[in-house]
């Protein structure tokens, strides 16, 4: 899968990202930064893992309806078998 790839590729990018976020601001957290407080690239970094991380959602969500489609058909198959 593509998306999980680039979002593999992604991740210590956004690590150090969310480090560089915590040395500047000296807060614990770098979810509560607001974006007024990050520089374009910063921003950019931020709305390109959100990108991926909805991505990659909706990518396990498919492979999800896919196995669980496949289970109700065998189930329906192995009933109609007795």
């Amino acid at each position: 899968m593509i998306i999980l790839g680039q979002t593999l590729k992604a991740m210590p990018e956004i690590k150090a990202l969310i480090l560089s976020l915590q040395k500047k601001t000296d807060q614990a957290k770098a979810s509560s930064l607001t974006i007024p407080e990050m520089d374009e690239r910063q921003r950019k970094k931020v709305e390109e893992f959100e990108q991926l991380s909805e991505g990659l959602y909706l990518a396990l969500a498919t492979i999800q309806d896919q196995k669980a489609a496949k289970a109700n058909r065998d189930v329906l198959a192995k009933a109609d078998q007795v």
